[in-house]
């Protein structure tokens, strides 16, 4: 990409980019923060104000890919399209200003000047969430008591009723399905020590981080308090696995930040598979026990039965 004809205009490219949906950011050869979108502003938070002039990696984003492995450091992709002056398209977690990991499609190109030298680059990313197709009904149907006002996924009764059908299809049809029980860690202390409004909000980046790492057919609920239950269709066992520790490792590298810290966010998973015969009472007790061996264990870990 050549974009030097039109840095000669920087208050059109300026409203160029502005105008469109996707956030844009431009950085320098040190990963300096040269422009921020409007867009980017939108998803991500942060007002350009907030990180004009600084390094991309700096507390601002934090991309991590599926297996929740930091990008800034050793794997930016801002930095090998910086060096090989190839376009490059990740799909990866960034971190919301409000603490919560965010799913993103993010595109890199080389900045190039008028000798054809590599000057910086510019990186475009837009909302890669994947929509809970039941909950995305729900809303389409403006059936509101069905979902959880504070964390906006599906609430005990909807899960219940989803679950039922669930259990029901399995055991007239075959095939596969998985519930994963979760629980944050520490919360009763979060809410005696920062106090329930800290806790809300710990609640609601959870369940925003764990329901953008689902796909479209599994539904995410609020069980109570601090309980979570995600009911996973067609899944393999190592599947399962896989996604349960993506999900636990998501939250772990979400946070809320209070005045003088940071709270770090964990969870605690029991994963079950349904057996032939299984009443939704049968798979969701097997899910609950499995996570409380997760949280004796040692707590923010997943255990598979």
């Amino acid at each position: 990409m050549n974009v030097s004809a039109m840095m000669e205009t920087p208050q059109l490219l300026k409203t160029l980019l502005d105008n469109l949906f996707e956030g844009v950011y431009i950085v320098d050869r040190q990963r300096r923060v040269q422009y921020w979108s409007r867009g980017a502003e939108r998803l991500t938070g942060y007002r350009e104000s907030e990180v004009a002039g600084q390094c991309c990696s700096d507390n601002v984003l934090m991309h991590v890919n599926e297996q929740a492995n930091l990008l800034c450091q050793n794997r930016c992709p801002l930095s090998a399209t910086m060096r090989d002056g190839k376009e490059r398209k990740y799909s990866v977690y960034l971190l919301h200003k409000k603490g919560y990991r965010m799913p993103v499609q993010l595109r890199v190109a080389p900045i190039h000047d008028d000798e054809g030298h590599v000057t910086g680059a510019i990186q475009s990313f837009q909302d890669n969430t994947a929509e809970m197709a039941a909950l995305r009904q729900l809303r389409e149907s403006e059936v509101p008591a069905m979902t959880c006002s504070l964390t906006n996924v599906a609430n005990r009764t909807y899960t219940e009723r989803v679950l039922r059908q669930r259990v029901q299809e399995f055991n007239q049809g075959g095939g596969r399905l998985a519930v994963l029980f979760m629980a944050i860690d520490g919360f009763d202390a979060i809410n005696e020590a920062h106090g329930h409004k800290a806790g809300d909000k710990v609640l609601s980046i959870t369940a925003r981080t764990l329901a953008n790492g689902m796909r479209s057919c599994d539904l995410l609920g609020r069980w109570g308090s601090e309980r979570f239950a995600a009911i996973l269709p067609s899944l393999k066992s190592s599947e399962i696995e896989t996604m349960a520790n993506t999900l636990r490792l998501m939250v772990e590298k979400s946070n809320y930040a209070i005045p003088g810290r940071t709270l770090s966010i964990t969870v605690s998973i029991g994963a079950a598979s349904a057996q032939g015969g299984d009443s939704p009472d049968d798979l969701i007790s097997r899910a609950k026990e499995l996570q409380q061996k997760s949280k004796q264990n040692g707590q923010n870990r997943v255990t598979i039965g």
